[in-house]
């Protein structure tokens, strides 16, 4: 079994337990084999105890953070998914990506654009969206 936690730095005091736990269903269930995976923002917060460490013996793995072309391209991408053709402007997308901090946010900017065209029954994405949604002008 895989299992992977993501955000897990955001558990915070139950992390330790939670690891130690799933790491040990060995004992509990004959042949289980698991593999686990953290996925957190700030390493520094994962402080598993020593006897959990050596249960888990981690790997770090970092990645760079996207660069703006990048968080376009992949937004980009999710709009040809999720819209229909030509209801997002290319100036509409690259402002959602100049305010976005990472693609999670970008995604959720992008989902509230669409909610409240859908709730309009616009085929567009209207700047007063964007305003609305990114100024929280109202």
């Amino acid at each position: 079994m895989i299992i992977v936690l993501d955000e897990a730095d955001c558990l915070k005091k139950e992390l330790d337990d939670i690891v130690k736990s799933l790491l040990k269903l060995h004992e509990e269930y004959y042949g289980a084999r698991v593999g686990l995976y953290l996925i957190a923002y700030d390493v520094k917060i994962l402080n598993l105890s020593s006897s959990t460490n050596s249960l888990f013996q981690p790997k770090e793995v970092f990645f760079n953070e996207y660069s703006k072309e990048q968080v376009y391209d992949i937004l980009s991408k999710r709009c040809d998914y999720g819209f229909v053709k030509g209801a997002i402007t290319e100036r509409q997308l690259k402002e959602v990506v100049n305010v976005s901090i990472n693609i999670r946010d970008g995604l959720s900017i992008l989902m509230s654009l669409g909610r409240l065209a859908e709730r309009d029954n616009s085929k567009k994405i209207k700047d007063e969206y964007l305003n609305k949604i990114i100024y929280k002008i109202v």
